[in-house]
């Protein structure tokens, strides 16, 4: 599918200098409110720029340039977004609908191609998003927490089930040849926290990330594990989490006899012995 459907080739003697504003625009899958902006073609690239657009919820700002180059397409964006809600954004742009929140985005990338797969997979820059209020599909942050509290990490398998429910998730991105590097990952449930750093291919849409999840001192029992690192890895929608299987060897050592906890190994294996396989956590 063509990333745009026009065969547009500016050549360096053609020049356009364009302002519009409209009360709604549709472009490709993105469903834009009152928008006012420009659009330029000068030396060779055409340039499209928002000055201030209403877009799911929110308001966003930023530019879209094509260059051909060689018979490529090379496109550079910048976009800034606030109080935008991010499900229906992520869903038009990239097809992604694990992730629904309110809140503001920022970025700014280049990538070569015709097609938005051709892009997703060349894009190279920097971005940052702060959500609050939202939910994650495919990963029960709950279900971590109960197994913590309790200290039943048998119960673990759960988590790969269901959505979570989350305050805040804050995360900065590195974009490199289609991948984006997440940065200081943190998330915030409320009952308790996240850290943690990962990959997403994002033409694929697969992570692979590692994270540490603590309680909060008030959702802590007398048997609770106050800490655990996780493993995400797999597709976006339903990606599998488990301990690292160093880990679990280590709590159910003869040296955490003074720090017991329940462990059925056998049940801990179905999580641990393919951590890269499609199919999803079962006890």
């Amino acid at each position: 599918m063509p990333f745009l459907n026009v065969a547009f080739d500016p050549g360096e003697r053609l020049q356009v200098d364009i302002r519009f504003s409209a009360g709604r625009m549709q472009v490709g899958e993105l469903s834009l409110g009152r928008t006012a902006g420009t659009v330029t073609s000068r030396q060779g690239t055409l340039t499209i720029g928002i000055g201030e657009s209403e877009i799911y919820g929110g308001f966003g700002a930023g530019t879209l340039s094509l260059t051909r180059l060689d018979g490529k397409s090379r496109w550079d964006c910048t976009m800034a977004l606030d109080g935008i809600e991010a499900g229906p954004l992520l869903q038009s742009l990239v097809g992604l609908d694990s992730v629904r929140g309110s809140g503001a985005m920022r970025f700014s990338a280049s990538g070569y191609g015709d097609t938005l797969g051709d892009v997703l997979s060349a894009l190279e820059g920097r971005g940052r998003v702060d959500l609050r209020n939202g939910t994650l599909r495919g990963v029960n942050i709950q279900a971590v927490a109960q197994a913590m509290a309790s200290g039943r990490l048998e119960d673990l398998p759960a988590a790969s089930n269901g959505s979570s429910g989350f305050l805040s998730l804050n995360t900065g991105l590195v974009l490199t040849s289609g991948m984006a590097t997440m940065e200081s990952f943190a998330l915030d449930t409320g009952s308790l926290t996240v850290e943690g750093e990962g990959r997403v291919q994002l033409a694929a849409r697969t992570i692979d990330a590692q994270a540490v999840v603590r309680l909060k001192d008030e959702a802590r029992g007398t048997e609770a594990i106050p800490e655990i690192p996780l493993v995400v890895r797999g597709n976006l929608s339903a990606p599998r989490v488990y301990p690292p299987t160093r880990w679990l060897l280590r709590r159910a050592s003869p040296a955490s006899v003074a720090d017991p906890i329940r462990l059925d190994l056998r049940g801990a294996q179905s999580f641990t012995d393919n951590p890269s396989g499609p199919r999803p956590l079962s006890r």
